[in-house]
């Protein structure tokens, strides 16, 4: 087993070699001091893959996961910025994929939409010939009701000079 012969490695060389160097503290305190050091050490690996990740974050790179496990201060942070990613690349794909949805619908508005556009010219194009040949119908009636009136009158001056001559015949 791994871990056993490390340990018995690690306390060997705690108990034995290191006093050959001529250092005069206790191995339990050593061990403790190596522990504190491998935590240490571990910490700062711990918080440089924090840093990478937040630097590819940054980058916009969200697909990498962070996978810092431990209960402490790092471990947390970790976890709360993978959840963060997590719901960054959630949110993403949701509007992507209104997005996509929404470009379905002008689509589908797209065409009605100029088909409509093509009928209002039509319309506006009829309507403005009918305004055009209502115009010359005003034009004709106008000139109607003109004649009508040259009509009216010529009948009026005939009536008078049919009533003149009649009246110079009853005279005469």
């Amino acid at each position: 087993d791994s871990f056993a012969w490390r340990r018995a490695f690690s306390s060997t060389f705690l108990e034995r070699d290191v006093p050959l160097l001529g250092v005069r503290v206790p191995a339990h305190s050593l061990r403790r001091f190596w522990i504190m050091l491998a935590h240490y050490h571990g910490q700062a690996l711990n918080v440089a893959e924090l840093a990478r990740a937040a630097e590819a974050i940054g980058r916009g790179d969200l697909a990498r996961p962070i996978a810092l496990e431990g209960e402490d201060e790092v471990g947390v942070l970790a976890r709360a910025l993978d959840e963060t990613t997590r719901r960054l690349r959630a949110m993403i794909e949701e509007e992507r994929g209104a997005r996509t949805e929404l470009a379905g619908l002008l689509a589908t508005v797209a065409e009605p939409s100029s088909l409509l556009a093509s009928s209002t010219s039509e319309i506006l194009a009829g309507t403005t010939q009918q305004v055009v040949a209502a115009q010359e119908q005003a034009a004709a009636v106008a000139e109607t009701v003109a004649t009508v009136d040259d009509v009216t009158r010529a009948a009026e001056q005939a009536a008078d000079i049919a009533r003149s001559v009649t009246d110079a015949s009853q005279r005469s």
